[in-house]
């Protein structure tokens, strides 16, 4: 039927299922993502939006609402000579300081958050090494990973937010968790999220020694992707810019 009132219905058919599936998802993103990513992996994928899209998803919203005003947020830590430098910058370009200054938040805004993200690739191959024999393809712990992404996300964003609606300026990216007791908070809340989703994914019955090792070898790591490799990178980016 090709008629333009059967085109309608199927439309917003479509529209309505696919709202459906993104609400179910989102909720049991939030509050059980474990067992969203379980259900994906046993084969109970209907109803659920593909982690693939919801990462996608989640990773455009990351970059437009986390603060991407970064260098102003801790110019007292660079001092005089991160001011000067930028100054000297400006001074060099004929452009304005307000200029220079935007450009390196943005570009640090990028360096920062390309490689939170790229920590997800990394947090896969992490799950791969330590349980490939519950899941023998990469693919498949790439699922978790970016599941748990999605997560990591949302909660460094919505910390960010609090932190400035409180009058606070923004995070500072050269330090794990924005160097502060919020983005202490943060961290620990990141670590007990994925260590909840390994157990109740992975691990099921196993409480050896052995088992809960390989829990804290894999949950530093991740941790390490995912916080400090970004803090890592911006702190690098901000070293050339000073040179």
């Amino acid at each position: 039927d090709l008629s333009l009132q059967h085109a309608g219905v199927y439309v917003v058919e479509e529209l309505l299922n696919v709202d459906g599936r993104i609400l179910t998802t989102i909720k049991l993103l939030f509050t059980q993502p474990w067992q969203l990513a379980f259900d994906f992996l046993t084969g109970r994928r209907a109803r659920y939006v593909h982690p693939l899209r919801l990462f996608l998803t989640f990773s455009a919203a990351f970059f437009l609402l986390q603060a991407s005003t970064m260098s102003t947020g801790f110019d007292s830590a660079l001092g005089v000579p991160g001011t000067g430098g930028k100054r000297a910058q400006a001074a060099v370009e004929r452009v304005s300081f307000e200029t220079v200054v935007t450009r390196n938040d943005q570009r640090l805004a990028v360096v920062y958050k390309s490689s939170f993200i790229a920590g997800t690739l990394l947090t896969g191959v992490w799950l791969w090494v330590f349980f490939r024999r519950e899941y023998p393809y990469l693919a498949q712990h790439m699922v978790v990973a970016l599941y748990f992404s999605c997560v990591a996300m949302a909660i460094v964003a919505a910390g960010n937010l609090i932190h400035l609606a409180i009058g606070k300026s923004a995070f500072n990216p050269t330090a794990v968790g924005g160097g502060t007791v919020a983005g202490s908070v943060i961290g620990l809340a990141i670590m007990m999220l994925l260590s909840a989703m390994i157990t109740r994914i992975y691990l099921r019955e196993k409480k050896s020694a052995a088992t809960q090792l390989a829990l804290g070898g894999v949950v530093l790591l991740v941790f390490l992707s995912v916080m400090v490799l970004p803090a890592f990178a911006a702190s690098r980016y901000l070293h050339t810019l000073l040179r």
